[in-house]
C-alpha cells in the first residue's frame, strides 16, 4: 500500500499540470483566433474596393501619394 501512494500522488500532480497546460493551450488558441479575426478585418478595411482608398490620397496636382495617416 505504501508503495502505491507516491505513484498515485505523482499521477494526481501530473494530471493537474496537464489540466493547467490544456487550459493554457486553449487560451493561446483563443488569443490566436481573435488576432486572426482582427487581422482579417483590418485587411478588409485597408483593401476594400471603395473609391476612397484609406492608404492613398491624391494631391491637388492629381498625383497619388501615400497617406501617412492611414494607420490611425
Amino acid at each position: 500500500m505504501d508503495g502505491k501512494r507516491p505513484f498515485l500522488a505523482f499521477k494526481f500532480r501530473h494530471s493537474k499540470s496537464k489540466d493547467s497546460l490544456f487550459k493554457f493551450h486553449n487560451k493561446v488558441k483563443e488569443i490566436g483566433l481573435l488576432f486572426s479575426l482582427f487581422s482579417i478585418e483590418l485587411w478588409k478595411a485597408l483593401y476594400s474596393s471603395d473609391t476612397d482608398s484609406p492608404q492613398l490620397m491624391t494631391s491637388p496636382m492629381g498625383q497619388t501619394k501615400a497617406n501617412p495617416f492611414w494607420l490611425l
